[in-house]
Order: structure tokens, then C-alpha cells, then sequence
């Protein structure tokens, strides 16, 4: 958190360069969360709290068109990525006396709380596949015994955001574009999976926007999503984790998938195997689903077909999803004396037999995925260190959750079933 002073010149010096900001400020966000954007009084929605000149935002063209920067990237004749540039810029810029970034380099943190910056001894096995490509080290240069280069790196790891850069001849674009920039200011804003604002590009004015997409009362902090991240990454990238993060997932790719499905006792040929591969669907597990996905779902639907139908899985997958949608869009109608009438929304139109068994028994096999691969992630989550075991713990909750969603749906199955043999 800044103090009095710092805020003040952050200020005095946002408001000199062309930021606008006249309904926000910028205050303590509570213990550990370090600063953030709070609304003065109650705020309408799409109403712009936050803008600036987009010649303000920080990106590798602009710092490589300084005499300094292009010097000494003309010289050296390697020319960085855009994220090389940023961090060598808030490398150098930190320690610059008279630097006209101070008032900005002042305000941002010392230190940070990702497992880097905290040299928490983790390998990349000690994290879930859904984290494991977005764990830092393998990233950044090895070692790093420069604290302030390991600074500058969290800072544009950090703050930076999705900003779509014209190409630079100074830039290397070869194996990743320019599509980032920090952006002062609007990287005060925190995170939220219910965020109050977007923020964006407004090329037509020429300004970066920060606009609210909900009332926001007074006191209130404005918060922007950084992304549909779950805890794992949050954590690594970010140094934070949400209590109930509803981007928590499950990584289930098709090899694990077929893997499982074998070991939970179905019998799968390579007819079952080339149709899922085909399909490309990922099984991944998502919180904020109401139980397994469309695409888990359907990829057991394969798994369980017989070899006649294979060959045809896709008419058969997309025929009945087009038959659940009664197939032109209107209501399902049930006969009541001599008229018909629309079906309420909430009534499903009759289930036989024969899909009722398949269902009951895809069900199952799910239960019986999920139930090994739940086994396998809590015997690995007591191998891994102890600063990542709660990943782990989430992932496991998600899958029990899922499970229970799925014997419910049988039990739904055999009440239906039940009824109609009354």
C-alpha cells in the first residue's frame, strides 16, 4: 500500500499525463491486498470511470522508440520479445534518477507473493495439469539471483494486459506477437470472477477505457476479471488465490480419458479410441458447470457405442441434442382432450426405455472415471509439497461434486422408471 505521499504524486502525475478519473480513487483494498479502485459515490453502469491517452500505454514499441532503449537494442543487434523490453524498461527505470516514470515505479509493489518471488522449492509435477504451462521457472532465465531483475519480470507478468500492438522492426515477433502492455492506472484495478468493469481499447477515440458493465455503489471497489483463471493460476501468476473461484477445473485430456474409462472396466477397441481422438472434445471439468460437461458426456456416449453406430457418431451425438431442442426451436405439445397445448419449459418430453438404460448406464461409467481419477488425485496430492496441496484439494472437490451431480441424475432415472411402471 502507498503512502500519503507517493499517492500524491501518483496522482498529480497521472492527471499531467491526460488521465481522467474523476469518479475513482485509489485506496488501501484491505490486509494483503494492496491497493485499489473504489467508486466516490454510487456509479451507473457503461459509464467511463477511468481513461487515458493511448499514447500512455506502455508497450515494447514505445519504449524502443526512446533513444535510450533503441541505442542500446541497435547495439547489442538481438532484438527482444515484447516482454523482454518490458522488463528490461522497469529493470533500468527503477533505478534511473530523475526518471519521469518515478511517481508511477513508486506506487508499484516491492515485493510479491508468487511461488517464485517466495522461492517455494516447487516442480512442475507438483502442480495439476490445468496450472502446469503457466508455472513461471521454465519461463524465466535460469537462475535468477538479481532481485531487481526478478522484480521488473513480476511487474510486467503482473500488470501487463491484452493489448493488440502494431509490429516494430526492433521487436521479435517471430515466435510470439505483441499483444501486451502495463498500463498505469488501470493496473490498480483488482481482480474479481464477478468483475464490474471492462476494460478496453477505444480506437476510434484513441483511448484506453475502463467502463463499468454494472451500477457500482458508493465505497464500492471497482474490480476488472484478469482472465477465466482458475486458483492454479491465479497463484502462480498472480501471487492470490479466491475462496470460491468458479474458474476451477479439472483437466481431463482424451489419452487420460481412455486410460481411465479402460481401468473402470469398459471395453474400448481402437474404433472407440480413433472416434474420440476425432472428436477432439475436451473432458475437462468446470466449476461452474452443473455437474460434467457437454463434452465428457459425450465422449462416454462414444465409448458406449456399439461398432455399427461408430462410424456415425456424430449424426447420432447432434441428432439427439437437436431432438432435446424438439429440433425447430418450439415447445414440445401434449394432448389434453380433444386440443393440444404447449408444455410448460420445465417438462421433458418422454423418456423410453432403451434411452433410459443408456443414460443409467453412461451415468456409471462417468461415476466410475471419475471415482478413479478422484483416487489418483488424492494419492498425488500427498506427494506434492505442501504449499501446492490445495490445488489439489480443489480439484478433488470439484470431481466429488461432479460424482454426486451424476448419481443423483441416475437415481433420477430409476424414480422415472419407477413411476411409469406404476
Amino acid at each position: 500500500m502507498a503512502d500519503d505521499r507517493r499517492l500524491a504524486d501518483f496522482i498529480e502525475w497521472s492527471r499531467e499525463r491526460g488521465i481522467r478519473f474523476d469518479d475513482v480513487e485509489i485506496r488501501s483494498a484491505g490486509e494483503g491486498a494492496g491497493n485499489g479502485v473504489f467508486a466516490r459515490d454510487s456509479q451507473r453502469a457503461n459509464k467511463n470511470v477511468i481513461e487515458l491517452p493511448a499514447g500512455e500505454l506502455l508497450t515494447a514499441g514505445r519504449v524502443v522508440e526512446r533513444e535510450r532503449y533503441r541505442r542500446m537494442v541497435e547495439e547489442k543487434g538481438v532484438r527482444p520479445t515484447a516482454f523482454e523490453m518490458l522488463v528490461l524498461f522497469f529493470y533500468l527505470e527503477r533505478e534511473e534518477e530523475g526518471s519521469e516514470w518515478t511517481p508511477y515505479l513508486r506506487m508499484l509493489p516491492s515485493s510479491f507473493d508468487t511461488p517464485v518471488a517466495a522461492g517455494l522449492p516447487l516442480r512442475d509435477d507438483d502442480l495439476p495439469l490445468s496450472v502446469r504451462r503457466f508455472w513461471l521457472p521454465p519461463l524465466l532465465p535460469a537462475p535468477v539471483d538479481d532481485d531487481r531483475l526478478l522484480w521488473a519480470w513480476h511487474v510486467v507478468n503482473t500488470r501487463c494486459i491484452f493489448v493488440e500492438n502494431p509490429p516494430h522492426p526492433l521487436i521479435d515477433t517471430s515466435t510470439v506477437e505483441d499483444t501486451i502492455a502495463v498500463i498505469p492506472f488501470v493496473d490498480m484495478l483488482n481482480h474479481s470472477s464477478d468483475a464490474s468493469c471492462v476494460a478496453e481499447l477505444d480506437k476510434r477515440n484513441g483511448k484506453y477505457v475502463v467502463r463499468l458493465n454494472k451500477a457500482v455503489p458508493e465505497g464500492s471497489e471497482v474490480h476488472v476479471c484478469y482472465g477465466p483463471h482458475d486458483n492454479g493460476r491465479l497463484w502462480v501468476e498472480y501471487g492470490f488465490r479466491l475462496t470460491d473461484n468458479p474458474f476451477t477445473k479439472v483437466f481431463l485430456p482424451t489419452d487420460l480419458l481412455l486410460a481411465l474409462a479402460k481401468k473402470s472396466g469398459l471395453s474400448i477397441d481402437i474404433h472407440h479410441q480413433t472416434a474420440v481422438e476425432d472428436a477432439a472434445l475436451s473432458s475437462t471439468l468446470y466449476m461452474s458447470d452443473e455437474g460434467p460437461s457437454w463434452a465428457f458426456r459425450t465422449n462416454v456416449r462414444i465409448l458406449h457405442m456399439e461398432h455399427r453406430d461408430i462410424g456415425k457418431w456424430r449424426d447420432i451425438v447432434y441428432s439427439e441434442g437437436k431432438r432435446r431442442r424438439t429440433g425447430t426451436g418450439e415447445k414440445p405439445r401434449r394432448r389434453t382432450g380433444d386440443a393440444e397445448e404447449e408444455s410448460s419449459d420445465d417438462e421433458e418430453p418422454p423418456m423410453d426405455e432403451k434411452t433410459r438404460e443408456r443414460l443409467t448406464n453412461e451415468g456409471k461409467t462417468m461415476d466410475r472415471i471419475l471415482g478413479e481419477l478422484l483416487k489418483a488425485l488424492q494419492g498425488r496430492s500427498m506427494q506434492v509439497s505442501e504449499p501446492a496441496r490445495f490445488l489439489w484439494k480443489e480439484q478433488c472437490s470439484l470431481i466429488e461434486t461432479a460424482k454426486r451431480t451424476i448419481l443423483a441424475e441416475i437415481e433420477q432415472l430409476q424414480v422415472k422408471e419407477e413411476e411409469e411402471e406404476e
